[in-house]
Order: structure tokens, then sequence, then C-alpha cells
């Protein structure tokens, strides 16, 4: 079969320690999950969609599922396998304790030099501002991310956290927060307040360096004017 020739010059390749564009790399993971099917096509059209292989693995099955050529069986196997790997590759680990310029502020920096989405990082934090754990949403756009009111306010009641951070970036843009940051901000300080957890800072990493809500003084700002103890004062 045509399909079986291109398949063994592809194991060829990789034989070889060849090096490999994304779509070929991709194209090769899918080998075993559609056996019948042009997978170099499919492997396109995965990357138009999610822009990485990176962000192929970040998606949801149902995502994943609804790329051409693909199903339930073969989403599920490319996300189990980025999964594996989030897990089990070397990376460097978040600092066990959020401090404002030091250690937190370099990690950030270095946690999105290379993204091409944007991405939101949610750190939940104790009473000590150690770091209990991060949740991470993407929707794979260069300049947009969104994260429902009902996601976040439920990812904030069930991570026990006294606090939060909030970061995003902006992929080869300036920091400076545009007018969407600002209601996200607000939106975010609300929710917070209601379940009595502290937002205590939104920072913005962008190719010009980190902005912080909080040093720049808006956070103490929309902290007057957004959370649930400000609103129930004007009554």
């Amino acid at each position: 079969m045509l399909h079986e020739g291109h398949r063994g010059r592809m194991i060829e390749k990789l034989k070889k320690n060849e090096s490999f564009p994304e779509h070929e790399l991709l194209e090769i993971l899918l080998f075993n999950a559609i056996p019948r099917k042009n997978t170099n096509e499919i492997a396109h059209r995965l990357l138009v969609k999610f822009r990485s292989i990176r962000n192929v693995f970040l998606a949801s099955i149902e995502d994943i599922a609804s790329v051409e050529g693909m199903g339930e069986s073969s989403a599920a196997y490319l996300k189990v396998i980025g999964m594996f790997y989030e897990k089990y590759k070397p990376k460097k680990q978040a600092p066990e304790v959020f401090d404002r310029d030091g250690k937190f502020r370099d990690f950030l920096i270095e946690r999105y030099r290379d993204a091409n989405c944007e991405v939101v990082d949610i750190f939940f934090l104790d009473k000590r501002c150690g770091v209990l754990s991060v949740k991470s949403f993407s929707s794979f756009s260069a300049d947009h991310v969104e994260i429902d009111s009902k996601t976040f306010a439920k990812a904030v009641a069930e991570s026990s956290a006294a606090s939060v951070v909030i970061v995003h970036n902006h992929p080869g843009c300036s920091c400076m927060p545009s007018y969407e940051d600002e209601l996200f901000t607000k939106k975010c300080m609300l929710l917070c307040s209601m379940t009595n957890v502290e937002l205590i800072d939104h920072c913005i990493v962008g190719e010009n360096g980190m902005y912080s809500y909080y040093n720049s003084g808006m956070l103490y700002q929309l902290k007057k004017r957004f959370s649930i103890g400000s609103i129930l004062n004007d009554f």
C-alpha cells in the first residue's frame, strides 16, 4: 500500500536520528492510532487549528477529535502522550513560595519565553504564600484567551487556597494590560472575594518584561471597587 511505503521511509528517518519538522513528528505519533489513513494530512490540520504540538497536547479530547480525520480514540491517544510528557519531562519547577520581585518573577519570564499563544496560569497559594498548585488555560490563539466565570470560580473554590496569583502572557507584545485584561481582573477580583480567597496579583509577561497589577497600584484601586466587601459597604 502507498501509505505503508511512506510510513516505512519515515521510520527509517527516525532510525537515523534525522531532524523532523513538527508536522512529521505529529504524523509519526499518529501511525499507531490511525493505521489506515494519511496521517500527514491530519497532522497538518491539527497544527493549523492548534498552532503547535504542545497546544495539541493541551487541548481537550473533544477539541482534538473535532479535527477532520481524528476521532475520540485517536484524540485520547494524543492526549495521553501529552499527559505523559508533561508528567515526566525535565522542567524548571515553580518556586515553592511566591515573592514579588525575586525567583518567582524570573520563573515566570522563563516560563513564557517561547510561548506562541496566550496562556493563563492560576497559582493557588496557602496562608504563607506557598504554592499549592497551578492550573493552566489556553485558547490556542496568539492574542486571546478566555476563562468563563463558572470555570474560574469552580477552580478557586476547589483549590482550598488562601490566595491566588493570576499570570498570563502577551506573545511578541508589550506587557502593558489591555482593556480586556482590566475587565478580566475586575471579574476575578469579585469572584475571589465571593469565596473568601484573596487575589494578591495579576501579572502579565510580555516581550519588554512583566507588569504587576499589585506593583502598579492598580490592584488596590480595583479591590476598593470590585470586591464583595466594597459592594456591600455601599448599601
